[in-house]
């Protein structure tokens, strides 16, 4: 009896301790899968910040909806672009002035530069967790390397649309597809829907369509698309849209409120397009894997002790 209540108490203090182990690793992970974090400039003189909102929480209706935002990192020198959120992981890298590779937390800090790169007119991780961006000069499909933004391997585009014919005003544009392969805003003429699809170390290039919605307006300086959970946005100034990914038409969920007043545009975007699990989640699940060891410590030695 005596070593049945030893027994108990030891697989209690294990199964808490794991638990607690569990809650504290969870409060360490990323934000929720429906948060969406972004650069952003302001002009005169052109300061750049960083900052989040979320996409399951606005105010309001469908098509004017208010999505609040939050600056983390308030306006300084220094460019801030092409922001990039890993897979499963949630870690994020970005360009600072174009020329810098860092990575920045969900709280806003800046990293020391991790390596020098060229500017890029997008960058953004795959679902395997690769990352690739979009050069404008020179070799325009890059595979990077997300610890130093180093180039791994170059590659081409083919099909459709050329190196040469896609513009953009920001960066921030390529956002990995949901499905698989990217799709990058082009702004050279009416500002339009490009997708990329991987073949081996180059990219084959199909136009989808032009931009158009209601509240969508085609002047508009900065686009930045990214992907959250299976679906397409677009930030146009602070509007926000739902991109279909066949005919690149628009459908306006609202806009971003409580940006700075000097907001000008949004220089890079990204969410979770491959879901982060939830800290709670992951909480839950790692107690429920606690409990099954201690079960069935308990029935092994119940068998080695022969009862």
């Amino acid at each position: 009896m005596s070593r049945f209540i030893v027994d108990s108490r030891q697989r209690l203090v294990i199964a808490l301790a794991c638990c607690l182990t569990c809650v504290w690793w969870a409060q360490g992970t990323t934000a929720r899968a429906t948060q969406v974090y972004a650069t952003f400039g302001t002009p005169s003189p052109y300061q750049y910040g960083f900052g989040t909102f979320d996409l399951a929480n606005p105010t309001g209706s469908p098509g004017s909806y208010s999505y609040a935002w939050t600056t983390l990192t308030a306006p300084a020198a220094g460019v801030l672009a092409n922001v990039a959120m890993q897979p499963g992981t949630g870690a994020m890298v970005l360009q600072y002035d174009f020329l810098q590779f860092r990575s920045i937390s969900t709280a806003g800090v800046v990293s020391g530069s991790l390596g020098a790169t060229s500017p890029f007119w997008g960058m953004a991780f795959d679902g395997a967790g690769d990352l690739y961006a979009f050069n404008p000069y020179g070799a325009p499909w890059l595979k990077l390397d997300p610890t130093d933004g180093q180039v791994l391997t170059e590659g081409t585009l083919v099909g459709e649309v050329a190196a040469n014919d896609i513009y953009s005003t920001f960066g921030g544009n390529l956002a990995a597809r949901p499905a698989g392969g990217f799709f990058m805003v082009n702004q050279s003429n009416s500002p339009e829907l490009v997708r990329f699809d991987l073949a081996g170390p180059d990219a084959a290039t199909m136009l989808i369509g032009t931009f158009a919605g209601t509240g969508f307006d085609p002047q508009e300086p900065g686009l930045s698309l990214f992907a959250s959970g299976s679906s397409m946005f677009l930030l146009a100034g602070s509007s926000l849209f739902t991109v279909n990914e066949s005919t690149a038409a628009l459908t306006k969920l609202g806009v971003v409120s409580g940006l700075p007043a000097d907001f000008r545009v949004f220089t890079g975007a990204t969410s979770a397009f491959v879901a982060v699990p939830e800290p709670a989640t992951l909480g839950l699940a790692a107690c429920g894997g606690a409990a099954l060891v201690a079960h069935r410590l308990r029935r092994i030695r119940r068998r080695n002790a022969g009862g």
